[in-house]
């Protein structure tokens, strides 16, 4: 959802033939490479990109991989965001040791646990992408009968059956769609 909000043209992402990257985003095209599709991702980022793109590199694996140096060489938008495993690795050094050599910087990394300990880094070439925060133990705004309701964020929700790929920020006393929730600065 975060990359969603984001200003781009198009995204080029790393996905499975389950497409789930692909049903996150809707405000954007997207274009899917790996190899369920028949395409490593080095040999699909050598063309096609614009800087006004988003490149997502959802590799789950740890950034120790020799084509991740090889990936991020190749990319040409003013964003990549990767996905890493942080399992075994010294991955605070090999995060800033894979863009060497390429004209991205790292702007942020999120840390979260999804089936295991993994971590969304952003790379930028002139301007930083916005930082994602974890809204965990933020304080938000949102309608309820017509009045303002605040309230802290106890945990993310997954939604519900008829709203799989929508998430939940779960209130003492209710769970509200987080595009319905402002963050209280």
């Amino acid at each position: 959802m975060y990359i969603d909000g984001l200003p781009f043209k198009r995204l080029h992402v790393i996905d499975t033939k389950h497409h789930h990257s692909k049903r996150l985003v809707k405000s954007h095209p997207v274009s899917q490479m790996g190899y369920d599709f028949n395409i490593k991702s080095t040999d699909y980022l050598k063309g096609g990109q614009a800087f006004n793109d988003v490149v997502w590199l959802d590799y789950c694996c740890t950034a120790s991989k020799p084509f991740v140096i090889k990936d991020l060489k190749l990319c040409q938008s003013k964003w990549v965001f990767c996905t890493f495993s942080t399992r075994a690795c010294r991955w605070k050094a090999q995060i800033k040791h894979v863009v060497k050599g390429t004209p991205y910087k790292k702007a942020w990394a999120y840390a979260y646990n999804d089936t295991s300990p993994m971590i969304l880094v952003a790379y930028y070439r002139n301007t930083p992408p916005p930082v994602l925060r974890n809204p965990v133990g933020k304080a938000y705004k949102f309608r309820y009968r017509n009045k303002w309701v605040h309230r802290t964020c106890l945990k993310l929700l997954h939604g519900p059956c008829d709203e799989p790929n929508e998430l939940y920020l779960n209130f003492k006393d209710s769970n509200e769609p987080i595009r319905r929730c402002r963050m209280v600065y």
